[in-house]
C-alpha cells in the first residue's frame, strides 16, 4: 500500500489538532504550521469532516477541532 501526499497531510493535520485537543483552530493556522497550502488543507478538512473525525465551528472564532477524543482515532480511520 502506498501512502499518498494527501494521506500524509491528513495524518499531519489530525496530529496538529490532537496536540491542540479541545481548541478550535483555524484552517490558515493549520496550513501554515504543517506546511500545506490553505486550499489543500481545506479540501482535506472537508473529507475529515465527512468521516466524522473533525468538525467545524463557524463564525469569527471558528475553525476546526477533533470530533472525538484523540485516543479513539486510528490511522485506519484517517486512511
Amino acid at each position: 500500500m502506498r501512502i499518498t501526499q494527501e494521506t500524509d497531510y491528513a495524518f499531519r493535520i489530525v496530529g496538529y489538532l490532537a496536540k491542540h485537543e479541545g481548541q478550535v483552530i483555524g484552517a490558515p493556522e493549520i496550513a501554515e504550521m504543517e506546511g500545506v497550502t490553505k486550499r489543500f488543507t481545506l479540501r482535506i478538512l472537508r473529507k475529515l469532516n465527512l468521516a466524522e473525525i473533525t468538525d467545524a465551528k463557524r463564525g469569527s472564532k471558528g475553525g476546526y477541532f477533533l470530533k472525538k477524543p484523540k485516543e479513539e482515532i486510528t490511522l485506519y480511520d484517517i486512511l
